[in-house]
């Protein structure tokens, strides 16, 4: 203490050590006693005691860079209730529609259904990207954005439409376009082929999300069962090739 009842104050400190300006006693020192980081001190105090730890300040301070989302995290969060892991909402506010200008209630009225969703997407993501094969007859693949594919397209696309249908087949066999041969490929409705899985992780999640839809699939509902979830097409099927054709040649 000072002469005067005056608080000795800090002078400096190197590694853990700090000595006082006064009596010149160095002792060691405290991070936690020194006050939150320099990049969180924007931080209200009140907020700052409320939160009590650093580590906990920085779930508050989210990484997603929209104020409404990050409070509309913070709220279902004290509620005791599940959001998206940070990775997913980034994914999902890079597509959603309308996401700079956003309301943090409807981010938070529409969290369960995301989280929900994103629970599915994790589930159905093999059959909807790579397919499988049960029996030796095609199931799933309504994207082209991954690979290696259990499953290939076969023959061509719907011409002139972004979402599309195609005949998918296993990969590296012939088929043949008889009725009898048919059996072996089947119909398949697809995503647009220059979309990325994110963006099809995107729009699965903000089906429910209806103010947050992203822009390029207003208008194109989703077909959901319990293996799979797909674009609700009802253009016709483009005919089978004529002849034999090999799916990995497409």
């Amino acid at each position: 203490m000072r002469q005067g009842g005056l608080r000795d104050e800090p002078e400096a400190h190197t590694g853990d050590r700090v000595r006082s300006r006064s009596s010149g006693v160095t002792t060691r020192f405290d991070p936690g006693a020194a006050g939150p980081p320099a990049h969180l001190r924007s931080i209200s105090p009140a907020l700052q005691r409320m939160v009590g730890n650093a580590a906990t300040t920085v779930v508050i301070q989210r990484a997603t860079g929209n104020s409404a989302v990050d409070a509309a995290v913070r709220r279902v969060r004290a509620k005791g209730e599940g959001v998206l892991d940070d990775a997913t909402l980034g994914v999902v506010l890079r597509y959603a529609h309308g996401a700079k200008n956003s309301d943090s209630g409807k981010w938070e009225t529409y969290m369960e259904s995301m989280v929900v969703s994103h629970t599915e997407w994790l589930r159905k993501r093999s059959h909807v990207m790579f397919g499988a094969m049960n029996d030796e007859r095609p199931t799933g693949l309504h994207s082209i954005a991954a690979g290696p594919r259990v499953v290939e397209p076969l023959g061509n696309p719907t011409p002139g439409s972004t979402f599309y249908r195609q005949w998918v087949g296993k990969p590296n066999a012939y088929y043949d376009a008889s009725p009898k041969k048919k059996k072996w490929a089947k119909p398949s409705s697809f995503f647009p082929a220059n979309w990325s899985e994110d963006q099809i992780k995107a729009l699965v999640i903000l089906d429910k999300a209806a103010d947050y839809r992203p822009q390029a699939a207003r208008g194109m509902a989703l077909a959901v069962n319990d293996e799979s979830v797909f674009p609700n097409l009802q253009a016709p099927m483009p005919p089978l090739p004529a002849g034999r054709v090999k799916t990995k040649d497409v």
